[in-house]
């Protein structure tokens, strides 16, 4: 005990001389009061402390100081504008910060994880970043935070960081033990922790329209992610501040009428969610601020730009591959170079359209490997100099009702040296890839259009007329004869056949669609990956068909996909079966099908449905059907409805939350599994179709959406909230 006596006495004395602390606050344990920034800088006591107290004006820094572990640390009335203790690793009883008003953050307190007691920032004026809260693993009493006025601006957690967000995930996560008060800070800051965030989601997004220079220095959003922004004005030339303002804009941006000169500065920097409009900007000389851009999530529409160029190879547009919505390239003088502008680009979702181009576009073949899909109409209309359709050679897919081909330079009838004419489109046609019912063709300086049914093959020959046929027992498969290798559907139905292998000897290519449906078929082998299939692939009711390896080396299909009903059909059979398919051009059905298990594996390649997505009453055997999760990168485009009900083990929307576009006009989640609302250790829940609304994934406003677990009443749609 004398020993003890000794040592405090000693303490107290160096503690007395060096810091000026009262004999009685020793009686408890060290105590440390330090007011000047010279206290602080010369302060070095790693142990531990009872109460350290830094309080004065004059107190810029907090860096030096040492000590590892506190009872009570009180920061207040001081100068500082970060709390920077980086050794600091538990407070025990109490962590005070209050009336700093230079304070902008709490970030520098890299090892503080543990606090036992309270913590209470109160009357910090300008704080608005505690993002060091986001280290701390345990706060077992009280949390204070009040009087802070820029402190709490509500945000939409999902999309954004900063703010409370960090406050919100350790409540989820449990971290906070005791009571939480928030009072008084920002405007929008909400009083309650659960609520972090709703403001934010219930708001929704905001609009602007810009319609002038100071209209646009002069803009302060409400916050960082917006709606639509549309940019309007003559007398507007500079956009780039917008960029320190708004960081995603969900909607649509129309830049219009302005003196703008450069993208760069704006689109590199702002992450643009959906559709792009370049209208009638005359000075518009840069489009460098698309260099990192891969995909528009919408239409991109470039009109009456005259000194926009597009030859800057490999930035600029270069780089984008896909359109989800229309392409629109028109009155643009210097879209030239073969369309190396867009040497990328392979899948237009929408409408495909290049009109009233310049003297150096001859054709579009520096697009490579080229257009491959276009969903909608093609236009292709009043480019002065374009003397070939090079650049279409690869198309595999038109889906429009309408093609445009009129009064450019001379596009000859028949292939030459500049490359193909207007017998290509003939081609595709025959082929089956070219859905359009009028095709309009004229070349500039002749009155008539050109006849596309007189049209022959680009090697002169006629055009083929493939017949189709329909097999219904085992006897018409093994007596089949067809009159050439081609034909155009092919229908197999018959509970009598159990092998088309013979057919596979006899056919080539199938131009139409394939059914082969109510067989004794075991498997798909011998038949699928020997005959080439233009069309839809339909298998239905098939109740031995275990086999589907006929698929193994299929990526594309080019029309709809449709497996119904096939009870023994293993779809777990990577890498092989249907594995490798990443685009289907129509739907997707798989109804009825209890091995399509293991989190869509079977399906694990697939990102792109041109139509409806539907899974229905499958996944009951095995490993289940629990969600899509196994699906990677996991589906990112569906061009028609989104179906998935009666799959009664999915318990989440795994695998199907990294959706950028659905274009249908119903979605349908009803009496699966146990979804929840809210994403929890299952994965994502209904939230997610909550955010895709929200977000503009959902291109249709008109949608209708059912939402609904079994034996429950259907789930409010306008009630759901973010998924955070």
């Amino acid at each position: 005990m004398k020993n003890k006596i000794i040592s405090g006495l000693l303490l107290l004395a160096f503690v007395v001389g060096q810091y000026s602390c009262k004999e009685d606050e020793f009686s408890q344990g060290t105590q440390v009061s330090l007011t000047s920034q010279e206290e602080v800088n010369s302060f070095n006591y790693p142990r531990e402390i009872d109460v350290l107290k830094i309080s004065g004006e004059g107190i810029t820094d907090l860096s030096a100081v040492s000590v590892q572990v506190v009872n009570t640390l009180i920061v207040e009335n001081t100068g500082i504008t970060n709390v920077d203790l980086p050794n600091l690793s538990a407070v025990r009883v109490a962590l005070v910060v209050k009336d700093n008003p230079a304070l902008t953050r709490f970030t520098e307190v890299p090892s503080l994880k543990f606090l036992g007691g309270s913590v209470e920032f109160d009357n910090n004026d300008n704080l608005e970043d505690i993002s060091g809260f986001d280290s701390f693993e345990f706060v077992k009493g009280e949390l204070i935070i009040r009087n802070n006025d820029k402190l709490g601006e509500d945000k939409d957690c999902a999309i954004e960081e900063g703010s409370f967000c960090g406050l919100l995930n350790l409540y989820n996560a449990g971290v906070l033990e005791g009571k939480v008060t928030l009072s008084n800070n920002h405007p929008s800051s909400v009083s309650d922790v659960s609520m972090i965030g709703s403001i934010a989601r219930q708001s929704g997004y905001i609009d602007y329209v810009l319609t002038s220079q100071a209209a646009i220095d002069q803009f302060s959003p409400a916050k960082d992610t917006i709606g639509n922004l549309t940019i309007r004005g003559i007398d507007i030339g500079y956009i780039g501040s917008i960029a320190q303002k708004v960081k995603v804009v969900k909607g649509t941006i129309t830049i219009q009428n302005t003196l703008v000169p450069t993208t760069e500065g704006f689109f590199d920097v702002v992450r643009a969610d959906s559709s792009v409009y370049l209208l009638d900007n005359p000075e518009l000389n840069n489009p460098n601020g698309f260099k990192n851009t891969k995909r528009i999530n919408g239409d991109l529409v470039v009109d009456n730009c005259p000194k926009l160029p597009f030859a800057w190879a490999p930035d600029a547009f270069t780089k984008i591959d896909s359109v989800y919505g229309d392409l629109i390239i028109r009155d643009c003088p210097q879209f030239i170079s073969g369309a190396i502008g867009l040497q990328s680009l392979v899948y237009v979702a929408g409408d495909f359209e290049i009109s009233g181009s310049g003297g150096d576009l001859w054709n579009l073949g520096s697009m490579n490997p080229g257009i491959k899909y276009i969903g909608g109409d093609l236009t292709f209309t009043g480019n002065q100099v374009v003397n070939s359709l090079d650049g279409f050679q690869n198309l595999e897919y038109l889906g429009g009702d309408s093609i445009t081909i009129v009064d450019n330079g001379g596009i000859p009838n028949y292939s030459g040296d500049d490359g193909p004419g207007f017998c290509l489109l003939r081609e595709k046609w025959s082929e089956g890839k070219i859905a359009a019912s009028v095709i309009q063709l004229k070349r500039s300086g002749e009155e008539n259009y050109i006849d596309f049914n007189a049209l022959q093959m680009c090697d002169g020959s006629d055009v083929p007329q493939f017949t189709s046929y329909s097999l219904s027992s085992q006897g018409e498969v093994d007596t089949f004869q067809p009159a050439n290798d081609t034909i155009q559907d092919l229908i197999i139905e018959g509970g009598s056949i159990d092998y088309i292998g013979s057919i596979a000897e006899k056919v080539k290519v199938v131009m139409g669609d394939v059914r082969i449906e109510n067989t004794a078929l075991t498997t798909t082998e011998n038949f699928f990956e020997l005959i080439e299939f233009k069309g839809n692939i339909e298998l239905r009711n098939n109740a031995s068909m275990n086999n589907p390896n006929g698929f193994k080396h299929m990526d594309v299909i080019h029309g709809d996909l449709v497996l119904e009903n096939l009870p023994q059909m293993p779809f777990n059979w990577a890498p092989d079966a249907l594995t490798k398919i990443d685009s289907v051009y129509g739907s997707v059905v798989v109804k009825d099908c209890p091995q399509f298990i293991d989190g869509g594996i079977g399906l694990q390649s697939l990102v792109y449905v041109g139509g409806d997505f539907h899974v229905e009453n499958s996944g009951s055997e095995g490993n289940k059907l629990w969600n899509f999760t196994t699906m990677n990168p996991g589906l990112d485009y569906i061009g028609g409805n989104l179906i998935i009900k009666y799959n009664p083990f999915v318990n989440s929307l795994g695998g199907l939350d990294q959706l950028s576009f659905i274009g249908g006009d119903r979605i349908e989640i009803v009496e699966n599994g146990w979804i929840a609302n809210e994403t929890n250790g299952n994965g994502p829940g209904m939230c997610r179709i909550r955010e895709y609304y929200d977000d503009g994934v959902i291109q249709n406003d008109e949608v209708v959406i059912v939402l609904k677990r079994s034996n429950e009443d259907a789930v409010d749609f306008e009630s759901l909230v973010r998924c955070n």
